[in-house]
C-alpha cells in the first residue's frame, strides 16, 4: 500500500510513502525535493525505523549519496562528489554527531584526506597524504575549529 502527497499542490506528487499492507508502518519512502517531477530520495525502512537513504543530489538522475542508520540513528554518510561512479567522501557519526570525515581526493579508492571533529563538530585533527604516495604526511591539529600547528610525517 502507498500514499502521494502533493505538499505544494501544483498536482504532482513530492512523496510517495509505502507501508506494510493493512499497517502504517513506512517500508519506502519516496521524495522529489528539488520539485523537477522525479524522485530523488529513496528510504528505505525495517519495522517503521529508517535504515537506508539513497540520493541524487545533483539532479542527473544518477545516486551520489548513501545515508546509513543504526536504529534510526545516522552512522554513515558516503558521497560521490565528482560524478565518476565511486565514493569518494565518507562522514562518520556517533550519537548523532560527525566524528571523522575521509576523503578520497585523487580517485584512487583510498582516502588521501582524514579529518578529526570534537564534541562541537569543529575540526580536531587532520591527516593528508599531500604527494599522493599512499601515505599521510601531514597532520595538522585544530583548536575551537582553527589551525594551532602543522607537523610533517616522514
Amino acid at each position: 500500500m502507498a500514499e502521494a502527497t502533493d505538499e505544494d499542490g501544483d498536482g504532482i506528487a513530492e512523496r510517495k510513502v509505502h507501508f506494510v499492507p493493512g499497517t502504517d508502518v513506512i517500508t519506502r519512502e519516496e521524495e522529489d525535493t528539488d520539485a523537477d517531477g522525479r524522485a530523488d530520495t529513496f528510504s528505505e525502512y525495517e519495522d517503521g525505523v529508517i535504515v537506508e537513504r539513497e540520493i541524487d543530489a545533483n539532479g542527473d538522475g544518477e545516486i551520489d549519496g548513501w545515508s546509513h542508520y543504526e536504529a534510526g540513528e545516522l552512522v554513515r554518510n558516503e558521497r560521490d562528489t565528482n560524478a565518476d561512479g565511486f565514493r569518494d567522501r565518507m562522514a562518520f557519526y556517533e550519537a548523532g554527531r560527525l566524528v571523522r570525515e575521509e576523503e578520497d581526493r585523487d580517485g584512487n579508492g583510498r582516502p588521501d584526506r582524514i579529518t578529526h571533529y570534537d564534541d562541537q563538530e569543529r575540526k580536531a585533527r587532520q591527516e593528508e597524504d599531500t604527494d599522493r604516495d599512499g601515505v599521510m604526511d601531514l597532520r595538522s591539529f585544530y583548536q575551537e575549529g582553527k589551525l594551532r600547528r602543522r607537523e610533517l610525517i616522514r
